[in-house]
């Protein structure tokens, strides 16, 4: 499999490799807004979200957690992203279950 091969799967199977495929498409929803500007903290804040994937639930403020949840809804038929993304501790220790 050649480098044009493995992007290809990696893209089309989100689940096989999915901080790879999660980060660059969270990474695309943050610069296809080229309207909203940069602001200070947004590469950590985009770091930590391309954790999602691997955590149960993740904080995140409300900029990059629309970023997220976007990014996330394009495979909520595979994986259940959008579901561990909250805005607050508080939201993550109450929620039902």
């Amino acid at each position: 499999m050649n480098v044009d091969e493995f992007a290809r799967w990696v893209n089309e199977n989100p689940t096989a490799c999915p901080a790879l495929w999660f980060s660059d498409r969270l990474y695309l929803e943050y610069a296809g807004n080229i309207t909203a500007g940069v602001e200070q903290g947004d590469y950590m804040d985009l770091a930590h979200a391309a954790r999602l994937p691997y955590v149960d639930a993740i904080t995140l403020d409300t900029r990059i957690r629309d970023y997220a949840e976007r990014t996330a809804r394009k495979v909520a038929d595979r994986v259940d992203y959008v579901g561990r993304v909250f805005p607050n501790l508080a939201e993550v220790v109450n929620r039902p279950g």
